[in-house]
Parts: C-alpha cells; structure tokens; sequence
C-alpha cells in the first residue's frame, strides 16, 4: 500500500491538473497500457469490434467458477483498499486481479486514477489481470457465498490469492489464466469480460 500511495503521490506533484481533471497520468511505463479504462472503446479494442461478442465469451462461465471456488476457500480479497495493502505485502501470493466498473463510473476520477495505479502494479509484478463489467452479477456471486453483510462490498477490486504452503489447483482458474497469457501476447494486456446478469 504505501508503494501505491508513494506513487500516486509522486504522480499528482507531477501531474496535478490531470489528476483533478481524472485523466491518466503520462509515466513512460503506463504509455503501454491501454487507457480506455471504461466502455464502449474497450469493448471494441477486445472483440475485433464487436462489444456483444465479449458478452458471450466462455471464459466469462469460467471466471465466475473461480470466484465461487476461492470464495469457499477464502482466497478472496474483496476492495481497492484491502487490495492494495495485500499486493504491498504478499504481491507473489496474487494470481489474479480483477478491475470491476460499469458505464457509469465512467466519470470517478478517483476510481479511474486507482484502476491505473493497480493495473500498473500488476503489470511490473507479473499479475494476472481482467477488466471486467457487470457489477450486479458480479455482487451476486460473492454475496450468494456469503453469510449476511452488514454494509455493501467494493467490488471494484478483488484479488485471487494462491496460498504459499497449500497450492491451490482449478481447472477454470487455468483457463483463466491461460486466457489472460494470449491476451498478452496479442498485446492486449488488460483483457476485457462481461459478466451477464442470470
């Protein structure tokens, strides 16, 4: 967290109008990053053009399959905040990352500005990363495993973990994971999927 917070920092002394203008910041290393952090454009970069075609991606069935399997053995970590403090202390116990918005956070300059610092995290450490829309599903998933809640869950970030001492294996987590290496290799490393409401 405080590597994330430093640079954040260091990125706004640098930048101060952009940030408060909810752009992103202009480091050498985020320039190969896509910047189309929301919509329709991010859509398009992912499907060859077509946004419906994300919704009918079959790895989307396989993401959900994960984070049913990790909530029951809790190697979910649920918010930016909790997120961020893991990926500072344990980043090589992360193997997927998860950056949850929907349209209309199109316009949350802090969200915007926290996705790229994570994104840009995962990226210098070797993370697995998705972008992914439909939070009403996704709430679904993780409050459907869960015990009653006292106050509504930040989605925007949510963390797969792999303990050290006890490996976890799951065949859609492999998928997953696989998905997220051709993605890379086309150069689109912030792949996107849409989770569809049932």
């Amino acid at each position: 967290m405080a590597r994330i917070q430093a640079l954040l920092c260091a990125e706004f002394t640098r930048s101060p109008r952009k940030f408060r203008a909810g752009l992103l910041p202009e480091s050498a290393w985020l320039k190969s990053l896509p910047i189309e952090l929301y919509g329709e454009a991010f859509n398009h970069a992912d499907s060859g053009g077509n946004p419906a075609q994300n919704s009918m991606h079959p790895v989307a069935t396989a993401l959900e399959e994960v984070l049913v399997a990790a909530h029951e053995q809790d190697l979910l970590t649920i918010g930016v905040y909790e997120s961020a403090k893991l990926m500072d202390r344990d980043s090589d116990s992360v193997l997927l990352c998860l950056l949850a918005a929907d349209p209309e956070h199109e316009n949350d300059a802090a969200l915007s500005i926290y996705f790229t610092l994570i994104q840009s995290f995962c990226c210098d450490n070797d993370i697995n990363i998705l972008r992914v829309s439909g939070l009403p599903r996704l709430s679904e998933i993780i409050t459907s495993q869960s015990e009653a809640i006292p106050e509504p869950l930040d989605l925007h970030c949510i963390l797969v973990s792999n303990p050290h001492n006890n490996p976890w294996k799951c065949s859609s987590l492999e998928e997953v994971i696989n998905y997220c290496a051709e993605c890379k290799s086309r150069n689109q490393w912030v792949p996107f999927l849409s989770l569809m409401d049932r």
